[in-house]
């Protein structure tokens, strides 16, 4: 090395990669043939791929016999029954899927544009007579008692009421007696401020609410006449249910005394 010229130190030192194509990139010359390089390839050890845990599995041939053997024909219908057993009974699968009074599956349900279409929701109706007309208070927040107007839908409290304004009339009304509906204990039953100043002021109204009230009274005198012979024909029947006295065994009189009794010498 010593006596290497520049030029020819270079040319010693310069890469000379085995590999034909590196060597062709590079421009390096190449000093191994192809020859010895396949030669070289065929002693080297090849990787085995089929070994697993030190174990060596065989290459099996895949052939149109295994792929029979594995696809029986009686395997074909493995689960693609059309029935289904329900306690007992073979029932055909799509008739599962019914909805309710369906004989057959249907888009009933289940299709956006068969759905009926959205309505609007109902208002809430509020029996103004369960709470009071002022202060909007509940029955159980009023005291247990609303007392409600006979002639409109108003109900007051006892604190928001008009006392020297208002007519008491009762726990039930006779036109609550004729559909038989019983008094409650959370109502009771008045006429109004301001229809006791609608009678007043208006003669038309006055003389309409005259009429109902005396419409109502004469059914309402007729409903307690059925009423009255109601009770009498039970009586009545009652009555015939209880036997006639013997006369062989008089019941005893309520003037005897259970202590008057014969003695033995025959004195009372």
């Amino acid at each position: 090395m010593l006596n290497w010229d520049f030029t020819g130190m270079i040319e010693h030192c310069k890469d000379k990669p085995a590999d034909i194509l590196v060597a062709k990139d590079t421009g390096a010359a190449v000093t191994v043939k192809e020859e010895d390089e396949r030669k070289w390839l065929e002693r080297i050890e090849q990787v085995q791929s089929r070994v697993f845990h030190g174990k060596k599995y065989a290459k099996q041939k895949d052939d149109c016999n295994s792929i029979a053997e594995d696809w029986a024909r009686a395997d074909r219908r493995l689960g693609k029954e059309t029935t289904v057993m329900v306690d007992g009974f073979a029932i055909s699968k799509q008739s599962m899927s019914c909805g309710d009074w369906e004989a057959v599956p249907t888009m009933a349900g289940k299709d956006p544009r068969l759905a009926e279409p959205k309505r609007a929701k109902k208002a809430a109706v509020i029996n103004q007579e369960h709470q009071c007309w002022d202060c909007n208070q509940k029955t159980q927040d009023a005291g247990g008692m609303i007392f409600r107007c006979r002639w409109c839908e108003k109900g007051f409290c006892e604190d928001c009421l008009d006392w020297p304004m208002t007519e008491l009339i009762g726990d039930n009304l006779k036109e609550y007696d004729l559909l038989e509906f019983p008094a409650v204990t959370q109502a009771y039953y008045i006429r109004c401020p301001s229809c006791t100043d609608l009678q007043k002021s208006d003669a038309a109204a006055q003389d309409f609410f005259a009429k109902q009230a005396m419409e109502i009274d004469k059914q309402h005198s007729v409903w307690l006449d059925e009423q009255d012979a109601k009770v009498a024909a039970i009586d009545a029947e009652q009555n015939a249910l209880i036997p006639e006295q013997n006369p062989l065994f008089p019941t005893p009189s309520d003037d005897l005394s259970l202590t008057d009794a014969s003695t033995i010498d025959g004195s009372m």
